[in-house]
C-alpha cells in the first residue's frame, strides 16, 4: 500500500482532480480521468511521495533529457540509414562487377569451347587422313609383295615345265635308235635331272610359312590412341586467377643511377642486366650502371626485344633486324609503309609488333613468326559490320600470362589508354586510368607470372597495377620510389623492373614481391 501523498497536485488537464497515478510511458503524474482518456493503454504505477517530488521538481529536466535522447536517437537513425545506403551502394557495385565478370567468363568459356571442339574435329580428321594413308600404303605394299612372289613362282614353274618336256623327249628317244647313241642320251638326261634337282632343292619360294607379306598389328587401344590424338586440360579462367582481395606488395629498390644520355628503349635480360638504347647505340648494363658491352649501328633504334634463346631484335623505323653473334645485322621483317613503335617476343616465340602508318594515320598490331612470316593482324573490332579501328596509335605491347595482347594506345599527345584483346584479337577491355589530377598517359607496360599488368603513367608519376580482368589493384610505384616523368619500363615475369625517367635520365632498378 503506497504511503499518503504529502503534497497533493491537481491534474494539468482535469484541474479539479488530484494526481494519483504516474504514467510510465509519458513520465508525468496523471489523475484517474487521464487513465481512461489521453493515456488509455499506457502503463501506470501508484503515485508515491518520491514520484510526486519528481513530478513537481524535476519534470522539466526529465522532459529535456527525453528530448535530447530523442534527438540523439533520431541522429543515430539517420547515421545508420546513411551507412546502410553507402553499404548498399558498394555492395550493388560489387555485385554488378561480379555479374560483369561472370558474363565475360561465360562468353570466354563459350569461345574456348567452340575453338576446342573445332580443334578436336580437326585433329580427328587429320588422324583419319593419316590412318587412311597408312592403310593404303600397307595394302599397296602387300599387293606388290604378292605380285612379286607370284612372278617368281611362275618363272620357276616355266623352267620346270621346260625341263620336264626336255626329259620326256629324251626318254622317248631311248625307245628309238638314236643317232648319237644311247650314251649321249644318258648324259643329256643326267644334266636335265641335275638341273631339276637343283630347282627342286631350292624350296624357299614353296614354303607355306614364307608368304609374300605378313602384317604385324601394333598396339591399338584407347590409351595409345588418346596419347596420339591429344587430351583436354581444364585451364584456369581469368576470374579464377584474379582475386577480389588486393595483393600485399613489397617493393624493393635495388639501385638507382644516372645514364649518360636520354634512354629510348629498355630490355631486361635478367635480375642483374638489361639492354638500353639511345639513337644508334645499344649498351648492356649491370644493375649498378657499369657497362658490359656496347654496339653501334648504322640506324636509329626504334625498339628492342630479346628472344628466349638470347637473340637480340632491333627495329629501325620500318625494318626489324637480328643482331648476330659476329656483330652484323640481318634484316628479316620489312614493315613498310608502317613504322615500328614497339615489339615483344611471346612465350610461343612469336613477335608482336606495334605498327603505325603516319600518312594514313592507321595503327595495328601484327604477329610474326620467328621466321618473319606474318601470322595475324589485330586492327578492327570483330563481329561488327563496319571496320571500327581498335587502336589510334599503338605504342607498346606485351603478352599476359593467359595469352592476352596488351597494348598502350596514344589518343593524343598527353593522354591515352590501355587496350587488351585475347589471343585471337577479340577486344576484352580497355583501361583509361584512375581519376587523377592529370590525364592518364601510358608510356609502357609489362606483365608478370601472377597475371598482373604494370602500366607506366608518365603524367602522374605512378605505375598502375591491374589484374587480368582490367581491375585496378593499386599504385605499385610512386614519387616515393623516385619516379619523375617516367617514360620507359621493362621487366621479366619474376618481378624485376627497370624504369627510365626523362626528367634527369635516372634509371631505377627494383623488384616487387607478392
Amino acid at each position: 500500500m503506497a504511503e499518503s501523498i504529502q503534497s497533493e497536485k491537481n491534474c494539468d488537464i482535469h484541474l479539479q482532480r488530484i494526481c494519483q497515478m504516474f504514467c510510465l510511458d509519458c513520465r508525468i503524474s496523471v489523475c484517474l480521468s487521464c487513465i481512461g482518456g489521453e493515456h488509455r493503454g499506457h502503463c501506470f504505477t501508484e503515485l508515491i511521495p518520491e514520484q510526486t517530488s519528481l513530478n513537481t521538481e524535476d519534470q522539466t529536466s526529465v522532459r529535456n533529457k527525453d528530448k535530447t535522447s530523442s534527438e540523439t536517437m533520431e541522429q543515430n537513425y539517420f547515421d545508420i540509414k546513411e551507412y546502410i545506403a553507402e553499404l548498399m551502394k558498394n555492395d550493388v557495385s560489387k555485385i554488378q562487377n561480379k555479374l560483369k565478370q561472370i558474363k565475360q567468363i561465360i562468353s570466354q568459356n563459350n569461345e574456348r569451347t567452340i575453338a576446342c571442339t573445332a580443334e578436336i574435329k580437326k585433329q580427328g580428321l587429320n588422324m583419319k587422313q593419316e590412318i587412311d594413308k597408312i592403310t593404303h600404303g600397307l595394302v599397296d605394299k602387300c599387293k606388290k609383295g604378292k605380285k612379286l612372289k607370284e612372278q617368281k613362282l611362275k618363272e620357276k614353274e616355266t623352267i620346270l615345265d621346260t625341263k620336264l618336256e626336255e626329259l620326256q623327249e629324251l626318254i622317248q628317244q631311248t625307245k628309238e635308235k638314236p643317232r648319237g647313241g644311247h650314251q649321249q642320251i644318258r648324259q643329256n638326261i643326267q644334266v636335265i635331272i641335275q638341273d631339276i634337282n637343283v630347282l627342286c632343292e631350292d624350296g624357299s619360294d614353296l614354303d607355306d610359312n614364307k608368304v609374300s607379306s605378313v602384317f604385324s598389328p601394333g598396339e591399338c587401344n584407347v590409351t595409345t590412341l588418346t596419347q596420339m590424338f591429344g587430351k583436354i586440360t581444364q585451364k584456369e579462367t581469368e576470374h579464377d586467377k584474379s582475386s577480389d582481395v588486393e595483393p600485399i606488395i613489397e617493393v624493393k629498390v635495388i639501385s638507382t643511377f644516372l645514364a649518360s644520355e636520354k634512354i629510348n628503349n629498355l630490355a631486361v635480360v635478367d635480375s642483374e642486366k638489361a639492354w638500353i638504347t639511345n639513337k644508334n647505340c645499344a649498351r648492356l648494363l649491370r644493375s649498378d650502371g657499369t657497362e658490359v658491352r656496347s654496339v653501334k649501328l648504322d640506324f636509329n633504334i626504334y625498339s628492342i626485344a630479346l628472344t628466349s634463346n638470347g637473340e637480340i631484335l632491333l627495329a629501325s623505323q620500318m625494318n626489324i633486324k637480328k643482331l648476330l653473334p659476329n656483330g652484323h645485322m640481318k634484316s628479316f621483317i620489312d614493315s613498310t609503309p608502317y613504322s615500328n613503335n614497339g615489339m615483344y617476343v611471346t612465350s610461343d616465340g612469336d613477335i608482336l609488333v606495334c605498327l603505325y602508318d603516319w600518312f594514313k594515320q592507321d595503327g595495328k598490331v601484327a604477329r610474326f613468326s620467328f621466321a618473319g612470316q606474318k601470322k595475324q593482324t589485330v586492327q578492327y573490332i570483330k563481329h561488327v559490320q563496319e571496320n571500327i579501328p581498335i587502336f589510334t596509335k599503338p605504342q607498346c605491347v606485351t603478352e599476359a600470362v593467359n595469352g592476352d595482347i596488351c597494348v598502350t594506345n596514344i589518343d593524343s599527345k598527353d593522354s591515352g589508354s590501355v587496350i587488351v584483346t585475347n589471343k585471337d584479337g577479340i577486344l576484352r577491355f580497355s583501361y583509361n586510368g584512375m581519376n587523377m589530377k592529370k590525364p592518364f598517359c601510358p608510356q609502357g607496360l609489362v606483365s608478370d607470372k601472377h597475371g598482373h599488368l604494370l602500366i607506366l603513367d608518365k603524367n602522374n608519376d605512378v605505375i598502375h597495377m591491374l589484374d587480368l580482368n582490367g581491375e585496378f589493384l593499386n599504385f605499385l610505384f610512386t614519387k616515393d620510389h623516385g619516379l619523375s616523368q617516367p617514360r620507359i619500363i621493362s621487366g621479366n615475369r619474376d618481378g624485376t623492373v627497370w624504369i627510365s625517367c626523362d626528367s634527369n635520365n635516372k634509371i631505377i632498378v627494383a623488384k616487387y614481391f607478392s
